[in-house]
């Protein structure tokens, strides 16, 4: 995935290394499988910290 991203100039939002490096991770997962609001929190805020620049630069 990081070399497709790479290869099209596309941004690529990296959750699975960071998540996984966080304690007890999987308890924040329901059934083993949606995330918890912490989690979902963690998720957004990485999220937000790759788009917000492509989007400044769509509004400027």
């Amino acid at each position: 995935m990081d070399n497709i991203a790479q290869q099209y100039n596309v941004p690529l939002v990296r959750q699975y290394d960071h998540i996984t490096s966080l304690p007890n991770w999987q308890s924040h997962l329901s059934g083993c499988f949606y995330p918890d609001e912490w989690l979902l929190n963690i998720k957004a805020q990485r999220q937000a910290a790759v788009l917000a620049p492509l989007v400044k630069t769509i509004i400027d």
